[in-house]
């Protein structure tokens, strides 16, 4: 029989990256924003007025990169996975030019992974329906059906985990989980037993 295919998000499933967005905006801006302070998924609707406009270039700071840190344990049960013959998939949404180095950035902590084979990036998740059993995210929007920019609807066939990390993110909150279809994850070794769970 074979193995579930699972989608991974990258930011803030992977890695920190709005906790260390948020240091280098609180650093610059004398602003003191937690993720906990982030409702509705875009910091750029929580920072001082005089940083709104063009705050999502910070998101392609070099500096952002090179002090981004990994999730605990997620290497530990992602690697567990693989080891029981699951096909992970890392999915995000991202500018071209941050394509690269999170793929530089993979590559470094998953050496085993052939992340040409393994990094999609794509805008709308809901568009691999029927190619993925379970998407892993932190984004709400992501784990729900839309209307895309051209007027299609989209469907998110399949399994969803939203990711919530040690209960910090705040725009988690409104997804609503019925442990059927809609799960939620604080660490990723509770991601590790919901996908053991989904299984069986």
């Amino acid at each position: 029989m074979s193995k579930l295919i699972i989608g991974v998000d990258v930011d803030n499933v992977i890695c920190n990256t709005s906790e260390t967005v948020l240091k280098y905006y609180n650093k610059r801006a004398d602003d003191n924003l937690t993720t906990e302070d982030i409702k509705t998924y875009y910091i750029e609707d929580y920072v001082k007025p005089n940083w709104k406009d063009g705050f999502y270039n910070i998101f392609l700071n070099k500096t952002i990169w090179k002090n981004i840190n990994e999730i605990k344990d997620c290497r530990k049960y992602i690697n567990k996975l693989i080891e029981n013959d699951y096909r992970i998939i890392f999915v995000t949404s991202t500018e071209p030019y941050n394509y690269y180095k999170k793929s530089k950035w993979l590559s470094k902590l998953f050496p085993n992974i052939n992340i040409r084979d393994s990094l999609i990036c794509i805008k709308d998740k809901q568009l691999l329906s029927g190619n993925i059993d379970i998407l892993i995210d932190d984004c709400p929007k992501n784990l729900s059906d839309i209307i895309d920019n051209y007027g299609n609807k989209l469907t998110a066939n399949y399994k969803k985990i939203i990711f919530d990390y040690e209960g910090k993110y705040g725009w988690t909150k409104s997804f609503k989980v019925d442990n059927v279809d809609k799960f939620k994850a604080y660490s990723w070794e509770d991601v590790y037993k919901k996908i053991i769970g989904i299984e069986r």
